[in-house]
């Protein structure tokens, strides 16, 4: 998947569209594109349910933002079973906060 979006009406739609589809045709994915809010607060729930000791929610938004990109290292989306994988690294960096 990619991001895209489109603007109606002054109203900007962001989602997720096939890679595959924009390369091979429509055909080829079974989910042509998924609403990104829908597909980014997934991920974001699923993070901060691993990440308690982290202390996900008491972190501001750009911090949770830079602690995303150190943890995760891909994001899939299946379109047949509708099915997200995120994959985590191992041993992502632990940054310390400033006393």
């Amino acid at each position: 998947m990619t991001p895209a979006h489109v603007t109606r009406s002054r109203r900007r739609y962001r989602y997720y569209t096939c890679s595959a589809a924009q390369k091979k045709g429509w055909n080829t994915c079974p989910s042509k594109s998924v609403p990104a809010a829908a597909l980014e607060r997934f991920v974001l729930d699923q993070i901060a349910r691993h990440a308690r000791h982290v202390a996900w929610p008491t972190l501001a938004p750009g911090e949770q933002a830079e602690r995303l990109r150190q943890i995760v290292t891909r994001i899939d989306y299946d379109g047949t079973s509708r099915q997200v994988a995120i994959t985590l690294r191992p041993n992502p960096p632990m940054k310390e906060k400033a006393s």
